[in-house]
């Protein structure tokens, strides 16, 4: 009998400890949310991740692996920045893993370390927040509540918002703690330079003012203005000048790029809906990915991700409320200042709905909903503040204990109620339909099959998401609060966050990411390529996305049930070399996805004054414009997608080869390395040796015409530099080519990419850490 009663004594003791209760609560967020991970052996498919992020990332790993750190990619859009391009995270830890693991393990794996990452980062910034007694438990239900967010789990289909969001919780963390030591100003910087490195450049920025706020707030009354703005100013100049190797190459490709001169709609992407807020209570009441759902506001645009709090949560504040209203509890500052910049937040997100015109302030951002990321994070913070207020005061247990009775009567009475609308909702659509005068059978977009299945999801998410606050009430209203039952109540709020942020992910099998060798293999420098399936509408990745997430009988969608499965269609694109999965096989395209694409080449394929933000328009093999142009960037290998017959003619352009859907065209083009005088253009030099990497061309040619210039038919960059039988020479911009001086006979011609800001922010990097370091040593010493 003692031996039973020791090991329940020791087990509780253990239960007690806060770091296990860390261990268990994030062991079963990761069990819940990477169950195909771990047991189906399945990855993440959506999104950017596949048609941009793991391309890149496999880009990078391929040259790393041949001991070349690529600064230049030539293999896209005719060559564009590589560093420059932050989203690529090229400098990121997790370039790194790419290099060692195979694609899917090395993606599954970044996520899973970035949830961990942000988890911890979020338990510390509120337990550091809330400084009382209970902070621990609180701070866990912040921590559950931001890792499961719609927000946080919206950013893992794009790597880059995933890296760069995961350290939110760190910079506030460090940033409450700004103004105590000089060593945690060096935290807020390098937190910072993570965080920029990761990829996305507006999760720094509200990072940063969400720190900024929260710091405020936690000195409201102690500290003197001046000097909180001293130290906030070498913080800011610590972070800047540590993170000048990562920013000052990124604002060089930023200010050549189409994000410069976007149109003021096209700034206003992304705006917040106002009926989407309902996904604060229910987040698949109009799109549900997973279910291939979408209506209302969504039907004809990208869903916006909103936020979601889970009912307890929403019972919790509403009772702050109410208890502050009734002068039960006095009026907590830090509580009103972050509910006034919730609101704030969610009025700039609403962006084009709105009644002034927000195009000026958000021409460089990704839209304004972003800012929901900061509203997300102030409202844990605020909820979590709330309910210390009323458990410390004794007011949540009394109202509960009122409520409970009457609120699970009224769950069973309507979980009734809705099990008859399903059960008969046939019956009880075609009443609906008759009362308004056949307003649902004459309706462009109601059909019995769509209101059937909106229904179905909509009543499902009442049903689990009152079904669970009950139980949560039940949790609550314990005489003794124990370990055992606040773990119960920690993973009942891990479950309705995972019901209500999961359809937002879709998986795949591993295969997706293998890397296969496309359907025609052709090693040719002077050559590039041109891939139908990324011109064309179905044939392309967001085509592929649009009919994954929006299925019959939503859509006539091409998705069936096999499709969820094996994602063959998806393995051909990427085998079709479906930008950018041409990248990690250096096949060389004259298109391609990025996030910064460069002015002049959008210009030149442009056929409106609107430019494109991610890529070139199409380009239109009927136009003799088009034809000239794919000429002189040497596009010679045209490879066409036959799955959907599309009108267009191909007799122009000799068949090569031709496999199960796929045909290979030859296009008339000049090739990518040509000699160019005033008589003999663009005739092709004779025994060319070439060296070649993302980097650095080296070429030997015997010049016997005596031609007086070489054309390379990559796109211009002043950071290229060119030496000829070791004598520097310019390289010319020639209509966004290069163009290079050379001379009579044998020519050993070098070009070398040098991107002097990068190199430039490398220094500055190296010595602030350096002297950053120095001054901590040299404090240590004196201290001691």
């Amino acid at each position: 009998m003692n031996f039973f009663s020791n090991s329940i004594i020791s087990k509780k003791i253990i239960l007690s400890r806060p770091w296990v209760q860390l261990v268990l609560v994030f062991f079963l967020i990761c069990l819940l949310r990477f169950f195909p991970f771990f047991f189906q052996s399945k990855a993440l498919i959506f999104g950017d991740n596949y048609s941009l992020m793991v391309p890149g990332k496999l880009f990078t790993a391929h040259w790393l692996r041949k001991g070349v750190f690529p600064l230049w990619n030539p293999t896209i859009l005719g060559g564009i920045p590589w560093i420059g391009d932050v989203n690529q995270s090229v400098l990121y830890p997790s370039t790194l893993i790419f290099a060692l693991f195979k694609p899917a393990t090395a993606l599954n794996w970044t996520v899973i370390l970035h949830l961990f990452l942000t988890f911890l980062g979020m338990y510390f910034a509120a337990k550091r927040w809330l400084k009382s007694k209970e902070s621990h438990f609180f701070a866990l239900i912040a921590a559950i509540l931001w890792t499961l967010s719609s927000q946080i789990t919206g950013s893992i289909n794009n790597l880059s918002t995933i890296q760069s969001l995961a350290w939110m919780p760190w910079v506030v963390y460090f940033g409450l703690r700004v103004t105590k030591a000089f060593k945690s100003k060096i935290w807020f910087a390098v937190v910072v330079l993570f965080q920029f490195a990761g990829g996305y450049p507006q999760h720094v920025i509200y990072s940063i003012l969400t720190a900024v706020l929260l710091n405020v707030l936690a000195g409201l009354n102690k500290t003197n203005f001046w000097f909180w703005l001293k130290n906030w100013v070498l913080t800011a100049i610590l972070s800047i000048a540590l993170s000048a190797v990562i920013w000052l190459p990124f604002l060089e490709t930023l200010l050549n790029s189409t994000r410069m001169i976007q149109s003021g709609n096209q700034s206003l992407t992304g705006s917040l809906h106002p009926a989407e807020l309902i996904k604060l209570v229910l987040p698949y009441f109009f799109d549900c990915p997973a279910q291939g759902m979408k209506w209302g506001p969504s039907w004809n645009s990208v869903p916006n991700v909103a936020f979601f709090i889970p009912w307890v949560g929403l019972f919790v504040l509403i009772v702050y409320l109410l208890s502050v209203l009734k002068k039960k509890l006095g009026i907590n500052k830090e509580i009103l200042i972050l509910g006034l910049a919730c609101f704030m937040g969610v009025f700039f997100s609403l962006g084009k709905y709105l009644p002034i015109n927000l195009s000026g302030l958000l021409k460089a951002s990704r839209g304004p909903s972003i800012v929901l990321i900061a509203v997300n994070f102030l409202l844990i913070l605020l909820l979590v503040k709330a309910w210390e207020e009323i458990q410390k005061n004794n007011v949540l247990l009394s109202v509960v204990k009122v409520v409970k009775s009457k609120l699970g009567l009224a769950i069973i009475s309507f979980s009734f109620l809705c099990l008859l609308l399903i059960s008969k909702f046939n019956y009880f659509w075609q009443l609906a339909d008759t009362i308004s005068n056949n307003f649902l059978t004459l309706s462009v977009f109601h059909t019995l099959k769509r209101d059937k299945i909106i229904s179905q999801i909509i009543v499902v998410n009442l049903l689990v998401n009152s079904s669970l606050l009950l139980i949560n009430l039940e949790m609550i209203a314990k005489k003794k609060a124990n370990q055992v039952s606040r773990l119960i109540l920690l993973a009942l709020l891990v479950v309705e966050m995972f019901f209500n942020t999961q359809a937002m992910l879709l998986f795949a099998p591993n295969k997706v990411y293998s890397i296969d060798q496309p359907v025609f293999e052709r090693e040719d420098y002077q050559a590039r390529w041109l891939t139908r399936n990324s011109n064309y509408p179905y044939t392309d990745y967001n085509s592929f996305w649009d009919a994954l997430v929006v299925r019959q009988p939503f859509s006539d969608s091409f998705v069936d049930d096999s499709q969820l499965k094996t994602y063959d269609h998806l393995i051909n694109l990427k085998k079709g070399l479906t930008p950018d999965w041409n990248m990690p096989l250096n096949y060389n395209l004259v298109h391609g996805y990025t996030t910064l694409l460069p002015q002049d080449y959008a210009k030149i394929w442009a056929k409106s004054d609107q430019a494109g933000i991610n890529l070139i328009d199409q380009i239109d093999l009927s136009s003799q414009r088009d034809q000239s142009f794919l000429r002189k960037w040497a596009v010679k290998y045209y490879l066409v997608d036959n799955w959907f017959n599309i009108e267009e003619s191909y007799s122009p352009f000799k068949k090569l080869e031709e496999k199960e859907r796929w045909s290979l065209y030859q296009l008339p083009a000049f090739p990518r390395f040509r000699y160019f005088d005033g008589k003999k253009k663009n005739e092709a030099p004779l025994d060319l040796e070439i060296e070649e990497n993302p980097n650095k061309i080296v070429l030997a040619f015997d010049n016997k015409n005596g031609a007086e210039h070489l054309i390379v038919a990559d796109r211009y960059d002043k950071n290229w530099q060119a030496t000829v039988n070791g004598n520097k020479v310019n390289i010319e911009n020639y209509n966004s080519l290069r163009k290079i001086k050379i001379m009579s006979g044998v020519n050993h011609l070098q070009l070398i990419y040098r991107p002097k800001f990068f190199y430039l922010g490398q220094a500055v990097s190296l010595f602030t850490g350096f002297v950053s370091m120095l001054i901590i040593l040299l404090k240590k010493k004196i201290s001691t």
